[in-house]
Order: C-alpha cells, then structure tokens, then sequence
C-alpha cells in the first residue's frame, strides 16, 4: 500500500509536468473545440486511470479475503487428517497470481498519459495512439485481475470437492453432557 502511494504521487506530479507540456503543445493548435477536447479527454484519462486503480485495489482486497478464507478452511482439513495437497497448491498459484494483480495495479497507477502535440494535423492520431495506450494498459490489469480471481475460485471448488471437508472430526464432546444407558 505504501508502494502504491508513492506511485499515486509520483504520478500525480508527472501529471503536472505533463500538464504544463500539454497547455504549451496546445499553443500550436488554432481551433479552440480542439483545444478544449484535448484537455478533457486527457483529465477523462487521468480521472478514470485513478477511478480504475481504486476499484481494481478493492476487488483484489476481497479476492484476497476469500482467499485467505480457503486457506483456513484448508488448515483445518489438514489438521482433520484430509489430503489437501491439490488444494495448497491452488492457494499457492491463487498467492501468485494475486501478487501479479496487485504488481499490474501498482504499475497502473504510477502511470501518466502523456500528450505530445507536434502540430493541429497529427493530433487525432496522438490522441488515438495515447487512448489505445490506455486501453492496452487497463485490459493488463484486467486480465491479472481475472486470472487471480479464477486462481482462487478454482482453490476453492478443490477443497470443497474434499469428501467431509465441513465435518469436525476432532469436535471434543460437550462438557457436562449427560449419557444414557439402558439396563
């Protein structure tokens, strides 16, 4: 989380700097509506890259809390004496793959979407090529995403195909309880 604050302000002052380049770069262009269309999309960018980024850091929070669920349920099997080799395994791709999630949304959002404007003619192909960046870009942290929360579902569907994984087989009996006996 420290990592990601970091890179949240040292995006947030990449953002400035590019902020000024940008208004200098739109001195070159004449229209006005260009003008104003380049300065919102690039504020869109940026306001949904954060947007993005605070979304995708709560849905791994809670792919990792279920996570962190299976892998109680998992020691309590083991210590029940169930096979639960397949499932530490699972856990273990389920750690990794979260991991990567979480690398790929920290690298989001260090990320800063640039406009160099080189002159009026090439700025719907800038514009294009730095909107597509982004999308690229959001469809990585996507697809990390999916494979983390897939990593855990498939966790999960081994160690509940466990035959008496929700029995207790080490359940001491009620203290005080009273037996019966037929003479």
């Amino acid at each position: 989380k420290q990592e990601m604050e970091m890179r949240k302000e040292e995006a947030k002052a990449k953002g400035e700097l590019a902020k000024g380049e940008l208004k200098k770069g739109l001195i070159k262009v004449g229209d006005e509506n260009k003008k104003i269309s380049v300065e919102n999309i690039t504020e869109s960018l940026k306001n949904i890259n954060t947007k993005a980024v605070e979304n995708f850091t709560t849905n791994i929070d809670k792919i990792e809390s279920v996570l962190v669920s299976v892998e109680s349920r998992s020691d309590k099997a083991t210590i029940n004496g169930l096979n639960v080799e397949a499932v530490v395994k699972a856990i273990s791709e389920a750690e990794t793959a979260i991991a990567s999630a979480r690398t790929n949304i920290t690298n989001q959002a260090g990320k800063v979407y640039t406009v160099t404007i080189t002159d009026e003619a090439t700025l719907k192909t800038t514009m294009k090529t730095v909107r597509d960046s982004f999308k690229r870009d959001m469809d990585v942290v996507q697809n990390s995403m999916k494979q983390a929360r897939e990593a855990v579902r498939k966790a999960t569907i081994l160690l509940n195909q466990i035959p008496g994984i929700n029995n207790d087989v080490n359940v001491s009996p009620t203290v005080g309880a009273e037996t019966t006996t037929n003479q």
